[in-house]
Order: structure tokens, then sequence, then C-alpha cells
């Protein structure tokens, strides 16, 4: 590994540790979409195999749970990948062609945003967070309006076909 892949940091007990920059370089690239699809495929990997081997759970209240975890997973990672992609999306048109720019009246926002405007590197990075900042806002509502019932309505669904029954609100072993 050559020094200018090599990242040296000095952590809390004065001990240097290396970090390989080079690996890491693909992760700047991600922008909130990307990195709900990543937290909801780690998410649907792992959660039910822990949900399904919980010892103090009985197996009624296991199975339900796997479904139900399962399908929260499925519907937050769409949902949210959908409105968030959504939030890119309508980031990069407002500031396609910096047009917007002309419509702030106030001076120093005006200026300070044309000097951001003018270097690559942060124009991409303002569109990225001006993105998962919209993409946050419109998660914050689609929660409650598209993810919360549509979640409901599927567990409610797939308890039917596979002859499910809710357990029993202690849960546990009896």
């Amino acid at each position: 590994m050559r020094a200018s892949q090599v990242n040296n940091n000095t952590n809390f007990s004065g001990k240097t540790r290396f970090i390989p920059t080079k690996s890491f370089d693909w992760m700047s690239n991600l922008d909130g979409t990307h990195q709900r699809i990543i937290l909801g495929g780690t998410a649907l990997v792992t959660q039910p195999v822990i949900d399904y081997y919980n010892p103090m759970a009985d197996e009624k209240t296991r199975k339900f749970s796997v479904l139900k975890t399962v399908i929260k997973i499925v519907v937050g990672t769409v949902v949210g990948t959908s409105v968030r992609h959504v939030g890119m999306m309508y980031a990069r048109k407002v500031t396609k062609g910096n047009k917007f720019l002309e419509k702030i009246k106030n001076p120093a926002l005006k200026k300070d945003l044309t000097k951001i405007f003018s270097n690559e590197k942060d124009k991409k990075n303002f569109i990225g967070n001006f993105g998962t900042i919209l993409g946050l806002m419109g998660v914050i509502v689609a929660d409650f309006t598209f993810d919360m019932p549509l979640a409901k309505a599927a567990i409610d669904i797939g308890t039917k076909m596979f002859g499910l029954s809710k357990p029993d609100e202690k849960g546990g072993k009896k």
C-alpha cells in the first residue's frame, strides 16, 4: 500500500492507526438513496435471523416477528429510497444552471452560494446535502402517510396468507 493511500490518524490514546483511504473513496459518491438501500439490505439479511432465533420468544411469536420485521424493512426501504430519490432529483433540477441564484434576495446568502457554485466539488456537495435535507423532510411526512399504513396493511395480509396470528401482548414464553 502506497503512502498516498493511507490516512494516518492518532486516536485518543495517542497511538497511531492506519486507515486505508482508497478503500473508502467509493463511499463519497453515495447519497441518501444509496445509503438507505444499503441499510435496508443489511437489515433484511440480519434482523429476521435475530428475530427467528430469539430464545426469549415462543414459536408463534418468533414467526410473527419475522413476518412483521421483513415487511417493515421492505416497506420502509422502498418508501425511504423513493422519497430520498425524489429529493435528490428535485435538488438537481432546482440547482441546474444556477438560475435559482437569481431568485435569492438576501445578498449575503447569494454571495455565499455564488462562491459555492463557482467550485464544482463544492457545488456537488451542496446539491447532495440539499437533496438529503429535502429527502429527510419528505421521509418524515412519508413515514406517517405511506409507510405506517402500508406496513400495517401488508402485515395483516401476510398474517392471513401464512396462517399466523398476532402473539399475546406480553409476548415471550408461557
